[in-house]
């Protein structure tokens, strides 16, 4: 049996399920929960814990409807099928109330009558809200797909093409809206438009209903949310050449424009409900092959009608004048459905097959489609809750003559309800580590498997009042087929402002600078890493020319020949930087990650020193960052996992998928710090027929994957790495940086404690000896695991008489 393998975009890299062959369905007692008798499917869903990634069938069978998790942990959640209609069924899609689809329209067999013996599996990583999960099972007996037929005017049926059957489609009429239509004008890209109703067109859409189309000058209507173009390389259909935007409607999909005085595109709304019909109209369309516009005549609409879910291709003229034989009646053009990037209705291609008054109807042929939703699974999510006696806010303050010593009590209290791992100081460099590494693909061989992901769902938020004071490296077009790389400020919570430049250079080579940061929080210098290693310096706004390699040391034989630099960050607890690189197998079947500890005393000779090498299956680890506890994370390519790493050894768990699109192959995501809110940001893109989408900026939870969109930089602006300059206020005090102040107790638990009656005591050292006479200020900071607080920071004051 083969198992779905996505990114954690939710891009499909296989099926869902081939076949049944492997697996022998037997009917068998449907579980606790299942719909009442009678009912045609029917639906049980659990979450079970995973304590071993390599085994997610077992906390199936061991799942409950309530269960009591913490934040990080690993979790599945589980659905168990049962058909009992009397129609086999091959066709599947799920979908999460909250979180929208979970798993595409994909195949596999449910005979009717029968269970499917084993359960849909969605991994997920437990964040730090109790929820609720509610999955919706839709299935259907065959494609839904659309049948059509050609009407000379507003006559009958002229020739009948639905599968040899006959049709009743209500003939076509080309209604003008030239002179009422709301008018898109000079459309160059396309524009998101909300349709008055809810259409079926295809159930791989989310519900099977469009509700928003993407009308665009290319003669097609696109139905996808993430991205509202199509350009004018028209290919038969179905094509998967346009992974970016089916499913569509391609009137006559071809290089056609509207300019200044050549084409418009409109719309409108025709009649009341329930007999509305929603029309686009391109009107005298202009083609990239002709070089005489002037006869340009070509006319055309679509029309999606509400009563009978039919759509009407209408064309009044289908010529671009004289002399264009070869690209008239659709000679160069694409016409038909596609629903997805493997199945459409094609009525031409290339192909002289349109003449003026004709229309083409296309009725839907939708078999029934099965829908049943689970009863509600409920996680009862708990956590540690941290607090200290005297409170963070007030800290603690000690007066000893000059010489003396002594010691001032410290609380630490629980009062949440799972225990409380502390540490005093800098935090281990395994502290953000998962008990239980999120499985780092799916499961193979006996279940069929999905990762959690909202894409589609996920909604750009404010990145708040505040600005975030970061600096990019980016290149910008200047509109005349020339760029520039622009260095200046740049603020990753509101994406949409740009980059607003003080220093902009040509482009003189084709590096690409992967990652940049401040060394030693040097708000002046920024470095900036590229396969060159070129460096920037803001103070004097020039680019050094310096080309250099750093000498790496106590490197295994051969592993730099594997190996592509992905980035180097400063790490503001050791004060040193890091370089990670993607390290690919000697086969060439695995990935993984390499770390070195770099050293800059020379800029212009700099070292570093081999940590180690970690293997993460078929993912790369990518760019990396470490937050204000000197914890390192990194993000994989290409399946989007975040990953926790260990900086001592280059050890690397998997935390969650990132539910975004990250290109595979180019530095396509740049993970920063702001070090002075402990917030992780995102900056992404993929790569769409070659081109790179809009980048777009996301506010990450280290915890569970989580991403809250921000919006997307400017068009033509392509950020290639920023960083933050934001220095932490509350730099951690140890006993080496300050000597007059260390503990009794470096760490420990303390129980869940609800009212603070037994909190953990630490007697906090405190000498004076060698001070002279004065006030002296340092931080202690305490690292532990709740999911709110991961860093207590208490100020301690000290006067010295």
């Amino acid at each position: 049996m083969q198992t779905i393998r996505t990114t954690a975009g939710g891009r499909v890299a296989g099926a869902l399920i081939a076949t049944l062959a492997a697996v022998a369905a037997t009917p068998v007692a449907h579980a606790a929960g299942a719909a009442p008798e009678g009912a045609a499917t029917s639906l049980t869903a659990v979450v079970g814990r995973v304590t071993d990634p390599a085994d997610l069938f077992t906390p199936c069978l061991e799942g409950s409807t309530n269960i009591d998790l913490a934040p990080g942990d690993q979790a599945v959640l589980c659905a168990f099928m049962h058909n009992g209609s009397s129609e086999d069924l091959y066709f599947h899609d799920f979908s999460d109330a909250a979180l929208g689809l979970v798993a595409p329209m994909s195949s596999f067999f449910v005979p009717a009558g029968w269970d499917f013996p084993l359960p849909l599996i969605v991994p997920f990583t437990v964040g730090t809200q109790s929820q609720t999960r509610r999955l919706t099972w839709r299935a259907e007996h065959a494609r839904s797909t659309f049948d059509w037929t050609v009407q000379e005017g507003s006559g009958p049926p002229d020739r009948i093409f639905a599968d040899g059957m006959e049709a009743s489609a209500p003939p076509a009429q080309f209604v003008d809206i030239s002179a009422t239509g709301t008018d898109l004008g000079a459309l160059q890209a396309g524009v998101y438009v909300p349709m008055p109703f809810a259409f079926r067109f295809s159930d791989d859409l989310y519900d099977g209903l469009v509700t928003t189309a993407c009308i665009t000058a290319k003669g097609a209507i696109s139905f996808n949310q993430d991205s509202c173009f199509m350009d004018g390389f028209n290919d038969p259909l179905a094509t998967s050449t346009v992974a970016a935007y089916p499913p569509f409607v391609a009137p006559y999909w071809d290089a056609l424009y509207a300019a200044e005085g050549i084409g418009r595109v409109l719309y409108a709304t025709l009649g009341q409900a329930p007999d509305r019909r929603f029309v686009v109209q391109w009107n005298g369309m202009g083609h990239e092959g002709v070089l005489d516009p002037s006869g340009n005549d070509l006319t055309f609409q679509a029309v999606f009608r509400e009563r009978d879910g039919a759509i009407e291709f209408n064309y009044r003229t289908t010529a671009f004048g004289a002399g264009n034989a070869a690209i008239d009646r659709g000679a160069s053009a694409t016409i038909g459905l596609q629903f997805d990037r493997f199945r459409a209705a094609q009525f031409s291609y290339a192909t002289p097959s349109l003449h003026d008054g004709m229309s083409i109807v296309w009725t839907p042929r939708f078999s029934t489609l099965f829908t049943t939703t689970a009863p509600p699974v409920t996680i009862n999510v708990g956590r540690p809750a941290i607090s200290t006696l005297p409170s963070a806010a007030q800290g603690l303050a000690a007066t000893l003559p000059s010489g003396s010593a002594g010691s001032v009590p410290l609380q630490i209290v629980n009062r949440g309800n799972r225990t409380l791992e502390w540490r005093l100081g800098e935090a281990a460099a395994t502290a953000h580590m998962p008990a239980v590494p999120a499985p780092s693909a799916p499961a193979a061989g006996d279940a069929p498997v999905r990762r959690m992901s909202r894409r589609g769902d996920l909604q750009a938020t404010e990145g708040g009042s505040g600005t975030v004071p970061g600096v990019a490296i980016a290149l910008v077009d200047n509109g005349d087929g020339t760029s520039n790389r622009r260095i200046g400020s740049f603020d990753p919570a509101h994406p949409a402002g740009g980059v607003s430049a003080f220093l902009d250079m040509p482009v003189t080579s084709t590096s690409t600078y992967v990652s940049a940061d401040f060394p030693s929080d040097d708000f002046g210098t920024l470095r900036a890493f590229s396969g060159t290693f070129h460096w920037f310096d803001l103070l004097d706004g020039s680019e050094t020319t310096n080309l250099y390699t750093p000498l790496l040391h106590n490197v295994p034989s051969g592993l730099l020949s594997r190996s592509f630099m992905r980035a180097l960050q400063w790490d503001p607890v050791t004060q040193r930087s890091f370089l990670s690189a993607s390290t690919v197998s000697t086969d060439g079947m695995r990935c993984g990650g390499t770390l070195f500890n770099m050293e800059f005393s020379n800029p212009l000779a700099p070292t570093g020193v081999y940590v180690g090498t970690s293997e993460t299956g078929t993912d790369c680890i990518g760019n990396i960052a470490i937050d204000r506890n000197g914890l390192m994370y990194a993000i994989g390519l290409p399946d989007g996992m975040l990953y926790a790493i260990d900086k001592t050894t280059a050890q690397a768990l998997p935390i969650a998928a990132i539910d975004v699109d990250i290109d595979a192959y180019w530095p396509g995501a740049d993970l920063v710090f702001d070090q002075a809110s402990g917030e992780l940001y995102l900056a992404a893109f993929y790569l769409v027929d070659n081109a790179a989408s809009p980048i777009h900026l996301y506010r990450v939870d280290p915890i569970d994957g989580t991403t809250t969109p921000l919006g997307t930089a400017p068009a033509g602006t392509f950020i290639e790495t920023f960083a933050i300059a934001a220095r932490d206020s509350n730099r951690c005090a140890t006993p080496s940086s300050v000597p007059w102040l260390s503990y009794a107790t470096p760490g420990g638990s303390t129980a869940p404690d609800p009212e603070g009656d037994d909190p953990s005591t630490v007697q906090v050292l405190i000498d004076a000896a060698g001070l002279q006479p004065g006030a002296y200020q340092a931080t202690l900071c305490i690292a532990n695991n709740d999911p709110t607080s991961r860093r207590l920071a208490v100020p301690v004051s000290l006067t010295v008489q």
